[in-house]
């Protein structure tokens, strides 16, 4: 991963006054904050767990991949690791499954039955089958064991037993009519769905899913035998929400399930006829879908489901709709959002509206040039473009939720959050900057958040920003997009602020090309900020009581060095400290008042780091123990050789971009092994072919390294803090072909600055695919004393010894707080560790 070099790192203001403080520099745009104008409260944001969940986790679940399950979860719901997201959808089957081939949904673009649906009630009022949906159910544990608190259980199709023509979709549409559900059977259906929600939120599953939404996209035909799905005529679909609201109500659960109504395709559907009318400036009302075909009305959801005052309190006041095709124009992105919002206001001021499913779909407008085809997971132009529309719909639509569609996808489509093989191998998961894109808002927006006021900082090919606060009026959260190429300085302006409180100081999170979701130092933050170009920041401030004393906690760049090496210490104390003193046993100096010192360790031992923070209202001390681990540099002992695996005649899907991606190794196949003497395989030797190296390097001696790879198709450098292949990161890759030993065709190519101590061994793993045509792999470094080694040479290699209790599959990316407190030695450079470095909160001393 490239150092990103920030220049004219401004930060941000000290404090901002109880009554309105205003500190304001020449940055070229102002953020007026208000603290106390309120907007929309914020729900959850959540994904699905349509298509893969299911079969990726059985699958998993049959090998013994607990630790996989395990990161997958916490990468997307843990808020320490992962994007924390704070709800999620559960896709309901209707047994399109069970059918196979019968079930007339053919084969998805993989060869693979992916897009059918288990069914959990084989008939009505039928006892549940346990082994049905278990992956999903699995799944859905793991989100409620790391709190997220909103599932919505979502039906694609009533079950196959309850449609006209016993499929899970309409097929042809001939002898269907409005809709496929069976009029002799809507009261089954409804008790259907009572019934799946009484066993997940029983004691065998034990989540309380809270939401349940019966339809799924009601205008469109589904007609195209992909995937289960139904249309409702506005009649068929009322009465789908009242029967079912009715079964809720038998079944005492009307008061902790709310029905998820609407869930429609499109925004312009949702709109008033009238309102359509003037969006599109035409005579026509809205015509897609279903509405061409005389079967009844299948637009207008507005004010259809919230202008009947008693099916409002059943929807319990809200509407979900799908953003699909409302990103391809500009109107689009702006004014039709302000339609629909302008639609719920005048029909039910007090309705909420949420997003609940987005992806790309579509062809390419005024803006957005690209369509759904094809996925770069590093693509931090379309990860920019999703930020867009996250902040318009939280912005101008005023949304309360946030949902995108795909948790995971196996397919080469702009549909998911996190990427795998069409085999669905745990090792070739791969994270994505739209992943970490949707977590700079899910990780730190949390349920009860309230948008705030923020005047309108809403340049789509600019500088974008909307701001938030907790419900407990302790953290502000500010979301700030640059789509532009060059970065933009900004100064803020703060009201309203709770009496008796402070802001004193932000933390900054990054999402560009070379970080993901990374945490920067916190510091006394003074005139601004300078937003990077084509970044995602998100700033995360404490309020804190104007006569508080300080709160002390620092970070620091490593916590292994070897003798005589140096250590930089960074405060982060809060509370407006007006003096330091830091405590270094072993280091020299041994005592600092600085804010940031540089501490060097002569011997080799264990040291506590102690910090004292002092204001007018008293002080404070933190001790952490065991801060700093200094080791006594060694000779390498290295055996000279690594261990190379070879996938050979992959199967080509066709397309260029996933057959170039080491994401379709088919890891889970046995592979022919042999071993390397070089860091490098022979050029030109084959196509089609997948490669993976692991085991050892050693360093000659301590300081900085930087390591570059270079790769014909795609490859992918990783480098473990220690000899332990579970705390590997992705240190460098190439996104696409070089020529043999072509070292700088790509930025992403090189490293930044590693850390390494003399005599030390790290593991090491490269992951290569070969399309066609040329082929390579090289790995070079440079010393720190200069010196090039590309290829890494045999004197600084050892094989690989495989731990039968050690994981050795690559891990999804971690956003670097994930090895934070990392005691390993290898220490990314300064301006990384510092924003990946744990806040230390150690024992904590009382001085008042």
């Amino acid at each position: 991963m490239k150092h990103l070099n920030i220049t004219k790192q401004k930060r941000l203001i000290v404090l901002f006054g109880c009554l309105g403080m205003h500190f304001l520099s020449n940055a070229e745009t102002k953020l007026t904050i208000e603290y106390d104008k309120e907007f929309q409260t914020i729900d959850n944001f959540g994904a699905s767990d349509a298509w893969i969940i299911n079969p990726l986790i059985s699958k998993w679940q049959r090998q013994g991949k607990e630790k996989d399950i395990e990161k997958l979860a916490n990468l997307l719901f843990s808020e320490e690791s992962g994007i924390g997201l704070s709800g999620w959808r559960f896709n309901i089957g209707a047994g399109s499954s069970e059918q196979g081939a019968n079930s007339l949904i053919g084969l998805d673009n993989l060869n693979k039955d992916y897009r059918r649906a288990e069914l959990l009630q084989p008939d009505s009022g039928a006892d549940i089958e346990p082994e049905k949906q278990s992956g999903q159910i699995r799944f859905l544990q793991e989100a409620y064991h790391r709190g997220v608190s909103d599932f919505v259980a979502f039906s694609n199709s009533p079950p196959v037993w309850a449609t006209k023509n016993g499929l899970a979709h309409p097929n042809d549409g001939s002898g269907i009519g409005s809709t496929n559900l069976d009029p002799d059977k809507v009261t089954q259906y409804a008790e259907f769905l009572v019934d799946v929600l009484e066993y997940l939120r029983g004691d065998i599953v034990g989540v309380p899913v809270n939401y349940i939404s019966p339809v799924n996209e009601p205008s469109w035909e589904w007609q195209g035998k992909s995937q289960e799905g139904n249309r409702y005529n506005n009649e068929d679909l009322i009465r789908v929400y009242s029967e079912l609201y009715n079964a809720l109500q038998r079944a005492g659960l009307n008061h902790q399930v709310e029905i998820d109504a609407g869930e429609v395709a499109e925004y312009t559907a949702a709109l008033s006829d009238s309102r359509y009318r003037d969006f599109s400036n035409s005579h026509s009302n809205y015509g897609g879908g279903m509405n061409s075909k005389g079967l009844g009305l299948y637009r207008n959801y507005i004010d259809k489901l919230l202008g009947d005052e008693g099916l409002r309190e059943k929807l319990g006041n809200k509407i979900s709709l799908h953003g699909y095709f409302s990103d391809i124009w500009a109107d689009r992105m702006g004014e039709l959002r302000d339609l629909v919002n302008e639609n719920v206001t005048a029909v039910s001021p007090d309705a909420k509206i949420w997003m609940s499913e987005f992806s790309i779909l579509g062809g390419t407008g005024d803006a957005r040039n690209f369509d759904g085809n094809g996925w770069d997971v590093n693509d931090i132009d379309y990860a920019l473009h999703v930020s867009k529309v996250l902040h318009r719909d939280l912005t101008r639509l005023n949304a309360s939720a946030w949902h995108w569609w795909l948790g995971v996808t196996a397919y080469n489509y702009k549909d998911g959050l996190i990427k795998v093989n069409s085999e669905l191998d745990a090792e070739s998961l791969q994270t994505s900057k739209v992943l970490w894109t949707l977590g700079h808002y899910s990780r730190f927006i949390r349920p009860g958040y309230v948008r705030i006021g923020l005047d309108r900082v809403d340049n789509l090919n600019g500088l974008m920003a909307s701001a938030y606060k907790s419900d407990s009026d302790e953290r502000i959260v500010v979301v700030l997009a640059n789509a532009s190429g060059a970065a933009q300085d900004i100064s803020f302006e703060m009201l309203g602020l709770p009496q008796d409180k402070v802001v004193s100081s932000f933390v900054p999170y990054l999402t560009n090309n070379a970080e993901d979701l990374s945490m920067l130092a916190s510091e006394q933050l003074l005139d601004g900020y300078t937003v990077p170009a084509k970044s995602i920041v998100t700033l995360v401030a404490d309020l804190t009581d104007v006569s508080s004393s300080p709160h002390p906690s620092f970070i620091q760049n490593r916590v292994k060095v070897a003798e005589g090496g140096v250590v930089s210490f960074s405060s982060t104390t809060t509370n407006a400290p007006d003096s330091l003193l830091w405590s270094f046993p072993g280091g020299s100096p041994e005592a600092s008042n600085l804010t940031s010192p540089e501490i060097t360790y002569a011997r080799a031992g264990s040291y506590d780091v102690e910090l004292t923070a002092t204001n007018n209202f008293g002080s404070d001390t933190y001790i952490q123990t065991q801060a700093v681990t200094v080791l006594a540099e060694q000779e390498c002992e290295s055996d000279g050789y690594l261990n190379l695996e070879t996938w050979m005649n992959i199967v080509e899907t066709g397309d260029y971009s996933q057959d170039s991606s080491p994401s379709s190794i088919p890891f889970s196949e046995p592979a022919t092994e042999t071993t390397i003497s070089v860091f490098e395989i022979e050029a030109d030797t084959g196509d089609n072919y997948g490669t993976r190296i692991r085991g050892y390097v050693c360093a000659p001696a301590s300081g900085e390294y930087k390591f570059w790879i270079a790769s014909d198709n795609q490859g992918e450098l990783w480098l473990s803090t220690d000899e332990d292949p579970a705390n590997k990161q992705k240190i460098a890759y190439s996104s696409d072909w070089n020529n043999f030993r072509e070292w700088d065709k790509y930025e992403s190519q090189q490293s930044e600055a590693i850390y390494l101590i003399a005599g030390q061994k790290y593991y090491v793993e490269t992951l290569h695919k070969e399309h066609n045509g040329g082929d390579n792999l090289s790995v070079g470094w440079q010393l720190p004393d200069g010196a090039l080694e590309r290829p890494i040479t045999a004197a600084h290699l050892t094989r690989f010894t495989i731990d039968d209790n050690s994981n050795t599959n690559p891990d999804p990316e971690p956003t670097p707080e994930t090895n934070k407190s990392d005691d390993s030695g290898a220490s990314w450079s300064l301006l990384y560790l510092l924003a990946c470095a744990r806040l230390f909160i150690p024992k904590k001393r009382n001085n008042n």
